[in-house]
């Protein structure tokens, strides 16, 4: 009996375990890119007064919101575009006056983007401002999708080792019934009676906990070791590393072997409480 608790407990902080990973790398993904693709580009209107671009430059350089913010005049745009033709650039000769002024602007919130754009759009002397706005969406509902997954699949491992703890211990009073009735009669406690029942049934949520964790933890770590470097090629994104979540799952699997072990126990003994 003892042993379909700790594998129920075991099985389910692996999954856990293995879902905080998967959540934990994909946020990491989502926001690197968001980065990569969060830069906001406002081109002024060539023709601007230098009333407006004043009243542009302030307005950027005093919002908080903008972690990065970056000015390039049309002659600068020029050169940039023509190194970016290497040795073609020749053929933009003389074509600098195509080119407008530009801001590239970092936000320190990439979901302030939307309504920060908005804003800039209405000013005098802007003329168009490019930003990845489908692109920026689609990343935020795909990370919201797999928040909820993860948070719906964690409660479902919760409540199936809580109920299987709840029913091993639940064969255990069963099995003891007489012995429990005599300690009734002597004038035992229920907290004498209930104790150890509870103890175990924490016992058995820890060393599922440990089990789980070492399991997760070494193989992680063999992952991390395996493919992180390919990881970064193919995505630009670093996975993350064993140590940085080593003490928070040590406490986390603790908690929750422990916790579903001692709430399962309670469960079962509402029942048997006067026998």
């Amino acid at each position: 009996m003892g042993f379909a608790s700790v594998f129920s407990v075991t099985t389910m902080l692996l999954m856990l375990g293995a879902m905080l990973l998967i959540l934990l790398n994909i946020n990491i993904f989502m926001r690197d890119t968001q980065e990569s693709v969060g830069d906001i580009t406002i081109f002024l209107l060539e023709e601007i007064t230098a009333e407006d671009a004043k009243a542009v430059d302030d307005h950027l350089r005093d919002d908080a919101g903008i972690a990065e913010l970056r000015f390039y005049t049309k002659e600068e745009a020029y050169e940039i575009f023509k190194d970016s033709w290497e040795e073609k650039g020749y053929l933009l000769e003389g074509m600098v006056g195509a080119f407008q002024p530009y801001y590239v602007v970092v936000l320190a919130d990439i979901n302030e983007s939307h309504q920060f754009v908005s804003d800039i759009r209405t000013m005098p002397g802007v003329d168009l401002v490019n930003y990845s706005q489908d692109l920026i969406d689609r990343i935020e509902a795909i990370s919201r999708t797999v928040q909820y997954a993860g948070i719906i699949v964690v409660a479902a491992l919760v409540l199936i080792s809580f109920f299987v703890i709840s029913n091993t211990i639940k064969l255990t009073v069963v099995a003891r019934e007489k012995e429990i009735e005599v300690m009734r009669y002597v004038g035992a406690g229920s907290g004498m009676i209930e104790g150890p029942f509870v103890i175990e049934g924490m016992l058995f949520g820890l060393v599922g906990a440990a089990v789980a964790f070492l399991l997760i933890y070494l193989g992680y770590r063999e992952l991390f070791e395996r493919y992180s470097e390919q990881f970064f090629q193919l995505s630009s994104s670093q996975m993350m590393h064993p140590l940085l979540i080593r003490k928070e799952f040590v406490i986390i699997f603790a908690v929750m072997g422990a916790g579903v072990g001692m709430l399962g126990s309670l469960f079962s003994l509402r029942k048997y409480r006067r026998i």
